[in-house]
C-alpha cells in the first residue's frame, strides 16, 4: 500500500463493510484525515466514532448530484 501520511482521503460508503475497512487502513497508514461519506447518519455516526478524531463523517447519497456537489 501507498504511504498516506499527512494525506487527505475521501472514502464512499464508509459507514460498514468495506468502506469502512478501507477508512481504518488509511487512518492506519498515516492519513491526516479521512472524510467518510454515507447515506445514513446513524451507521456513519457510529463510524466516527470508532474511527477517531481524524475521521470527518458527511452523510450525502454520491448517486444524487446535488449531494454530490453540495459535498
Amino acid at each position: 500500500m501507498s504511504d498516506f501520511t499527512n494525506k487527505t482521503i475521501l472514502v464512499t460508503g464508509a459507514s460498514s463493510g468495506i468502506g469502512f475497512a478501507a477508512a481504518q487502513a488509511y487512518l492506519e497508514q498515516g492519513a491526516k484525515r479521512v472524510y467518510i461519506i454515507g447515506r445514513n447518519a446513524q451507521k456513519l455516526e457510529l463510524a466516527q466514532a470508532r474511527l477517531g478524531e481524524r475521521a470527518v463523517a458527511l452523510v450525502a447519497d454520491v448517486g444524487n448530484l446535488a449531494q454530490l456537489e453540495q459535498m
